[in-house]
């Protein structure tokens, strides 16, 4: 039946068809890296070893980078959104050359942006001796998963940590979320379709990550048999790079949402703005001066936490003008 349908298809060539030639010459010299996809190497251009693996990361590029400039929030999470952007730029340059140095950077890019974004959402209510703790703990754990990442080269273990990583992020929105709507009911709703449709991306990226290792050699048949550009769409790992940067971004906004919810004052509307539909972020209107600094107090006397401030109580962001 496959040779059939590969007969057929190879009958049926058009001006829109083009061949695959992976032979064209190594820019970068033979690969390095313990992992190679299952994209084929250099077949559009010697300067970029995986083309549509590398070029797939522009989208989580741009939405890394459009978080930073449009948030409303923390140093904290500018750095999250700022971070993610940077594991795209890591990724860019793995798949471009298939060094192993560069696929350090990329897999542990991934740990420590999962890291940043984590430290955002725990140090929330922590008072400065508490966020530095939770912060030495943090990375303390990531850079020791780091050196044994580096000495024993395992992207099943890798895999597992970044997931169990991104879960105790999840972990920890859902709990913000049940706070935070006892103060905001009309958040649940914005929160409940960002976090939804986040992990739906996220799911469908890990099922396309697991086809791409295990249907691996149909997969590059049919893109032969079908030549370029069509065989684009059967790239399962661009669309990892394409469905987690939008699990990823949506997950972010999310947190970027709630932590904001938790900290400006209760006359102050907050609202998702959606760019061309499907690109979120964070407003927040009526503020007194929109030059505001962002420091956060606790809105029971002004007191900082550490002197008896429970997690539960409510922060606000105060506004402030430079005079």
């Amino acid at each position: 039946m496959i040779t059939d349908f590969e007969e057929i298809l190879a009958n049926q060539t058009t001006e829109l068809r083009w061949s695959y030639n992976p032979s064209l010459p190594l820019i970068w010299g033979p690969p390095t890296s313990t992992t190679n996809f299952c994209e084929e190497d250099y077949y559009i251009t010697p300067y970029i070893a995986e083309f549509i693996n590398t070029v797939s990361n522009i989208l989580p590029i741009y939405l890394g980078l459009y978080g930073t400039f449009k948030t409303p929030g923390s140093i904290a999470t500018q750095l999250s959104y700022l971070s993610s952007a940077g594991v795209a730029f890591g990724s860019c340059f793995f798949h471009a050359t298939l060094k192993h140095e560069m696929e350090l950077v990329d897999g542990l890019s991934m740990l420590y942006s999962t890291a940043v974004a984590i430290f955002s959402v725990f140090s929330i209510h922590l008072s400065t001796v508490g966020s530095a703790v939770l912060a030495v703990g943090i990375f303390t754990l990531v850079t020791a998963v780091s050196i044994g990442q580096y000495a024993y080269p395992n992207p099943t273990l890798h895999g597992i940590c970044f997931g169990g990583m991104v879960l105790m992020f999840l972990g920890r929105c859902i709990q913000l979320r049940r706070r935070v709507v006892k103060l905001r009911p009309e958040m649940d709703g914005p929160l409940v379709r960002l976090l939804g449709i986040g992990s739906v991306m996220w799911i469908v990226g890990a099922v396309m990550w697991w086809a791409d290792w295990w249907a691996c050699e149909y997969l590059i048949r049919w893109r032969r048999c079908v030549g370029l550009p069509v065989g684009f769409m059967a790239e399962l790992h661009g669309w990892w790079h394409i469905t987690t940067a939008f699990g990823a971004y949506y997950y972010l906004v999310a947190a970027d949402y709630l932590m904001v919810g938790l900290m400006v004052e209760p006359d102050e509307k907050i609202e998702l703005r959606w760019s061309m539909g499907v690109v979120p972020d964070v407003m927040v209107s009526q503020l007194k001066d929109t030059r505001w600094y962002k420091v956060a107090v606790c809105s029971r006397g002004g007191k900082t936490p550490g002197q008896g401030e429970s997690e539960d109580a409510l922060w606000h962001v105060t506004a402030a003008s430079r005079d």
